[in-house]
């Protein structure tokens, strides 16, 4: 759980900075993670911001 709030965040000042590259790989990274269903409820709003990077 704490590995996706990072990448979410990484890719989130990643692509505030322009750093499209960096933006993606931590995006990708994030999106491939398994999560039981405890903890995605658990980080639903860092799954909500990754949803919106990725849009």
């Amino acid at each position: 759980m704490q590995l996706l709030r990072l990448l979410v965040l990484r890719a989130d000042a990643a692509g505030r900075l322009g750093d499209d590259a960096t933006a993606a790989s931590a995006l990708a990274r994030a999106a491939a993670l398994r999560l039981a269903a405890r903890e995605r409820e658990s980080v639903r709003d860092d799954l909500e911001r990754l949803r919106e990077l990725r849009d």
